[in-house]
C-alpha cells in the first residue's frame, strides 16, 4: 500500500527547499525532524496578558513545520487548542533543544541558543543578548501577535543555511513609529472597540486568518463585516491557517472564520458568502467602503478595485528562490499614490480603461468611446448586450435605461473578466502569513486612533523582506502609474461621485 502524503510536511519542504540553495529533499526532512525547540514560560508570567497571548500563538504556529516543540510552564487550558493539535506539543523540557525560547525578565545563562521574548504596548522585543524587562502594561495583542511571528521567523532561519540569512542579536521595534522612538512606544491606546463600517474581507485563507486573528485578539469588533471565500479547509492549508485544525478539514472557510469571529463579539453583524468574489459581485449591488483583499490572485484584486471601494486594503506573501517576502498596501483612488492595479502591472502592461470597460461589457472600444464622449443614453438593447456577453441575466441593469451610459462602467455593471495567466505560487512560509495579516491589522486599527507626529501609517504600500528584520524603509509612497486605469477622468469623477462626503 502506497502511504498517504502528509501534506502539511510537504507544504513545508516545498518552501524552505525553493528559497534556500540546499535542494537535498531528504536532507530537509531529516531536519525537520530533528530540529527542536523548548518553550520556557515562568509561573510569574500568568497574569501577563500579552506574554500569554504571544505564547499561544507560538504553540498554534510552531508545531505546524517543527516536529518537536516543548512548552514547560503554566498548564495551557484544554480549549486553547483541539486534541489533534495539543498533542503535537511535548509537556516538560527536553534534552538539548535546537532553540530555547524564554519569556520574562530573568536570563538563564546556562542554556545555550537562547531567544528572550517580549511585548509591551506597540513595541516587539526579541534577543538572544538578554532577557527583556519591559513592564507588563499596556496590553496590546497585535505587538504580542507579531513577536510571535518574529520569532517563527526567526526558527525558520535556522532551516537554512547561516550564510543565507541575518539572524537577530538583539530587536526592539514598534508598529507605530517602526522602531524610530524609544521603545516601548504605548500609545496611542488600544481601543476598547474595532469598527467595521461596512467592510468585505475577500479571502479566508492564511492571511485572512491571521488578521481576524489579531483584530480579535485585540479588541472587542462591532459594525458590519461581509466574509467571502468559495473554498473548504483542506489538510494543505494546516501548514499556516491559524484557526484551521485536522477538526476543521472540509469546513467552507466563510463559514469557519464567521464562527470564530462571532464568538464574545455580539454587536458584530457578520455575512458570509461561500462563493467568488466575482459571482458575488454580479448578482448584487453591494457597495462596500473598504474591502481587504487577502486572496492568492491578481485577478480577484484587480475586480475588487475597480469596484471603486472607498478604500481597498491589500496584504500579500511571495516565495520564489531566495525570496520570502510579505507586505501591505493601502489603496484610493483619491491621491496620489497608487492603485491595485498599478502595484502589479508595468506601464506597458495595464490596459487602459476603454480597454477594460470592453472586456467587460463586450463593446468594442470604438463603441466605447461614441458612447461615453457624448450625452449617448442607455437603451434597452445595451442592457440586453451586456446581459448577453456576461452569460448572466441581471435585472437590476435595466434601472439604468435612460440614464448616461458611463453610469454603467467603473464596477457598476460587474467586474472584468480577462485572464491574467498566472502560475502557481510556492506556499507561503508558515510565518509570513501571520506577519502580513497582523501588519494589515495593526494599520487597519491604527487609522482609527488619533496619532503623535512621530507614527508612519502605510499611506501607499509596504513590503518586507521576511528573512530579514523589519525597518522603517520598508514603508513607501509608491506614485500611480500613468497608464494605469484608475487615472482614468471618468473612472476619477464616478469615484468622487460616490465617496465626495467620505473623504
Amino acid at each position: 500500500m502506497i502511504p498517504t502524503p502528509d501534506l502539511v510536511r510537504e507544504k513545508n519542504v516545498e518552501v524552505i527547499s525553493t528559497v534556500s540553495p540546499a535542494s537535498n529533499v531528504n536532507d530537509l526532512h531529516k531536519q525537520l525532524d530533528t530540529f527542536s525547540v523548548q518553550i520556557i514560560f515562568p509561573t510569574n508570567m500568568e497574569k501577563n496578558v500579552n506574554a500569554i497571548t504571544c505564547r499561544n500563538m507560538l504553540l498554534n504556529l510552531l508545531p505546524r513545520f517543527l516536529k518537536t516543540v516543548a512548552y514547560d510552564g503554566p498548564v495551557v487550558g484544554e480549549k486553547t487548542f483541539p486534541p489533534s493539535h495539543f498533542m503535537k506539543i511535548k509537556n516538560g523540557q527536553i534534552s538539548d533543544p535546537s532553540i530555547t525560547i524564554i519569556f520574562g525578565n530573568v536570563e538563564h545563562d546556562s542554556i545555550k541558543n537562547v531567544l528572550y521574548v517580549g511585548s509591551v504596548g506597540w513595541s516587539i522585543y526579541v534577543s538572544n543578548k538578554k532577557a527583556c524587562e519591559w513592564k507588563p502594561f499596556p496590553i496590546n495583542g497585535l505587538s504580542a501577535l507579531y513577536a510571535a511571528g518574529i520569532i517563527a521567523g526567526e526558527i525558520f532561519k535556522y532551516m537554512l543555511p547561516d550564510e543565507f540569512t541575518d539572524k537577530i542579536t538583539h530587536f526592539e521595534y514598534d508598529l507605530v513609529t517602526h522602531g524610530n522612538a524609544s521603545q516601548p512606544v504605548c500609545e496611542p491606546s488600544i481601543p476598547d472597540v474595532i469598527n467595521f463600517d461596512n467592510v468585505a474581507i475577500l479571502g479566508c485563507g492564511a492571511i485572512g486568518q491571521a488578521f481576524c486573528a489579531a483584530v480579535r485578539m485585540t479588541s472587542k469588533l462591532t459594525g458590519s463585516l461581509m466574509l467571502i471565500d468559495n473554498d473548504v479547509i483542506d489538510e494543505s492549508n494546516e501548514q499556516r491557517y491559524v484557526f484551521s485544525f485536522m477538526e476543521n478539514r472540509n469546513m467552507p472557510k466563510v463559514q469557519h472564520l464567521a464562527s470564530i469571529l462571532s464568538i464574545s463579539n455580539p454587536t458584530l453583524v457578520i455575512n458570509g458568502s461561500i462563493a467568488r468574489y466575482e459571482d458575488v459581485m454580479s448578482q448584487s449591488h453591494i457597495k462596500f467602503n473598504e474591502i481587504i483583499t487577502l486572496v492568492d490572485n491578481i485577478k480577484t484584486r484587480i475586480n475588487a478595485q475597480a469596484a471603486l471601494p472607498k478604500i481597498l486594503w491589500n496584504a500579500w506573501t511571495d516565495t520564489s528562490k531566495s525570496i520570502l517576502r510579505y507586505g501591505a498596501g493601502r489603496h484610493m483612488l483619491a491621491g496620489p499614490y497608487q492603485c491595485v492595479a498599478c502595484s502589479y502591472y508595468s506601464n506597458d502592461s495595464i490596459s487602459n480603461q476603454i480597454e477594460l470597460d470592453s472586456l467587460m461589457t463586450g463593446f468594442t472600444n470604438e463603441e466605447i468611446k461614441v458612447k461615453t464622449s457624448g450625452n449617448y443614453l442607455t437603451t434597452k438593447n445595451d442592457i440586453d448586450h451586456i446581459n448577453n456577453h456576461n452569460k448572466i441575466i441581471r435585472q437590476e441593469l435595466y434601472q439604468h435605461v435612460g440614464k448616461p451610459f458611463s453610469s454603467l462602467l467603473h464596477g457598476l455593471c460587474g467586474v472584468y473578466s480577462r485572464s491574467m495567466g498566472e502560475s502557481h505560487a510556492t506556499t507561503p512560509a508558515p510565518h509570513t502569513s501571520l506577519l502580513a495579516g497582523i501588519f494589515l491589522a495593526s494599520q487597519f486599527v491604527l487609522r482609527q486612533l488619533p496619532l503623535s507626529d512621530s507614527s508612519k501609517l502605510m499611506d501607499s504600500v509596504a513590503d518586507f523582506n521576511a528573512l530579514g528584520i523589519p525597518n522603517s524603509a520598508c514603508i513607501t509612497k509608491s506614485q500611480r502609474r500613468k497608464s494605469c486605469f484608475c487615472n482614468d477622468v471618468i473612472y476619477q469623477q464616478v469615484y468622487n461621485k460616490i465617496w465626495r462626503n467620505h473623504i
